[in-house]
């Protein structure tokens, strides 16, 4: 990895990391063993809303879950937010 981008990384992980470090699920966080922004990719409760997501479109109509209609049933990424 080249400095520029191993920089550019770091920038956008402390702006994210005070973006959302007051909110429930941040997206980054500090280790202060290793000291430096860590991403964090899933909040505690994501595999309850992914099962809750999939029951939906399991449910759902036939016509409403072909050629990728199936995301619009149930948004699992938004959800998370």
């Amino acid at each position: 990895m080249s400095y520029r981008r191993s920089a550019e990384r770091n920038r956008r992980l402390k702006r994210l990391y005070d973006k959302s470090w007051s909110s429930y699920s941040p997206g980054a966080w500090f280790d202060e063993r290793k000291g430096r922004y860590v991403r964090c990719y899933r909040p505690p409760h994501s595999k309850r809303l992914k099962n809750q997501c999939n029951r939906r479109v399991r449910r759902a109509k036939a016509e409403d879950v072909q050629n990728g209609r199936y995301k619009k049933v149930s948004d699992f990424w938004w959800t998370l937010d």
